[in-house]
């Protein structure tokens, strides 16, 4: 249940949460009930990342960000699914 899960500090008000810097490149069930919860919730948090490029120091050199949720253009969804997932928890529930 929620006590065991920690997330009973939802329940009360308690404290503040914000789930910081979470990603996946594959909406699995895990992903997906990340997201209902964090809308259940109307839990405040940052995906990572956005970039379709990243840093490698070993090569000094780009390489493609698998992570990302854009293509190495910067402009292309690079998993569309993924990005209308989180689209449904951009907005507030509150009143």
């Amino acid at each position: 249940g929620a006590k065991r899960t920690g997330a009973w500090v939802t329940e009360d008000s308690s404290a503040p949460i914000w789930l910081g810097e979470f990603g996946n490149n594959n909406p699995d069930d895990w992903f997906r009930n990340l997201i209902r919860f964090l809308d259940e919730k109307d839990l405040d948090w940052a995906y990572w990342a956005l970039n379709g490029l990243k840093w490698n120091q070993d090569n000094l050199d780009w390489d493609d960000e698998s992570y990302g949720l854009l293509l190495p253009d910067y402009n292309t969804s690079r998993q569309p699914e993924l990005m209308e997932l989180l689209q449904r928890i951009q907005q507030s529930n509150s009143p």
